[in-house]
């Protein structure tokens, strides 16, 4: 048993390599938005009434009997996403709800919600700027990656969801969107196991990720910033030229590759551009069968050849490896033949 929230009666048992957490029944005392105050009790509705929907407010008996307070099995099936209560006062406990219905409706939305609902989320919005970045980052990510996105975030769009956490797209002239949702439609639609949530936020905002990330509230691990720049840059200098070795190397690799050319793929659909959007699912086929150059020299190889140690050996070996990239990939003796060349300007013999 691993004690990962024990101040709030949750443990994590691990068996067998697979984890369960496990947490006791609770009621809130005390609220305000961002955090909760409960005290432990053995009613498990009283447990089920902090619950945020009705279908997250199920409990299961070891004999396989099902508890429903709330009529939750009901509005799973049928696709509605449900507050237990008052939705207002739900979110007004945990105002992180209001991302989190967007995302269940992502995933279960069966029935669009009524004009009334979204009213009161639209008004209850701003308040998510108090949430700490953290929180709001992964609830953004974990809404794109449900199976089908896009029609949360278009609702999220129209209803000014997104505007206190500036990923709303809107320019700073007010006069349109960085964002396409109907790109991220065809994205999900053309390769639906493509799941990378970041990927999918760079195909909404595109050459304006960067500059969207930046100014909002999002805040990005290290891994996720590299990832953004690496693909829009791979975007912005992507040529339907280049062999399936070129791309791999100029991208450094098939997940940056693939996820640049699923972008362009989608970004074709919704431009009616069907040869293009063919070209671009071509070059992802051939990529998965093409392997990424390697370039045969190191730093040591420049130092053995009589360069010392310092700056003049990296810049040495940037001059080698862009000829090579420029003749096809020669083998390690043709490298260091032209680095021998560089060294002592007397072609190899």
């Amino acid at each position: 048993a691993v004690p990962t929230g024990i101040e709030h009666g949750t443990v994590t048992a691990v068996l067998n390599g697979k984890t369960f957490e496990v947490t006791s029944l609770r009621k809130d005392i005390k609220t305000d938005g961002r955090h909760a105050e409960v005290v432990f009790t053995d009613s498990f509705e009283q447990d089920a009434k902090r619950r945020d929907f009705t279908f997250n407010a199920l409990y299961l008996d070891l004999d396989g009997t099902v508890t429903d307070f709330f009529d939750g099995i009901a509005d799973l099936k049928a696709g509605v996403v449900k507050f237990i209560g008052d939705a207002e006062k739900r979110c007004r406990e945990d105002y992180l709800r209001i991302m989190r219905f967007f995302r269940f409706y992502a995933r279960f939305g069966k029935v669009e919600p009524t004009e009334e609902l979204l009213s009161t989320l639209r008004s209850l919005a701003p308040e998510l700027e108090s949430l700490s970045e953290e929180r709001l980052t992964q609830e953004v990510l974990k809404i794109l990656q449900t199976p089908d996105p896009a029609k949360s975030w278009a609702l999220m769009e129209k209803w000014e969801i997104l505007d206190p956490l500036g990923v709303d797209g809107t320019t700073s002239e007010g006069e349109g969107s960085y964002s396409s949702v109907p790109a991220l439609e065809a994205h999900v639609r053309l390769f639906p196991e493509a799941r990378n949530p970041i990927e999918r936020f760079v195909c909404l905002f595109g050459l304006y990720t960067p500059f969207v990330a930046e100014n909002s509230l999002m805040k990005f691990s290290n891994k996720h910033a590299e990832f953004i720049a690496r693909v829009v840059d791979a975007l912005t200098h992507h040529n339907m030229e280049d062999e399936a070795v070129d791309i791999l190397y100029k991208t450094g690799g098939t997940d940056i590759a693939g996820a640049m050319l699923r972008i362009l793929a989608a970004e074709a659909d919704v431009s009616s551009e069907d040869a293009m959007r063919y070209a671009f699912i071509d070059q992802m086929e051939k990529l998965l069968k093409a392997e990424k150059p390697v370039f045969p020299l190191k730093g040591e190889d420049v130092i053995a050849g009589g360069i010392p140690a310092g700056p003049m050996v990296g810049e040495v070996l940037g001059q080698i490896e862009d000829w090579w990239f420029e003749n096809g990939y020669p083998a390690r003796d043709e490298c260091l033949a032209h680095m021998k060349y560089l060294l002592t300007g007397r072609q190899p013999s």
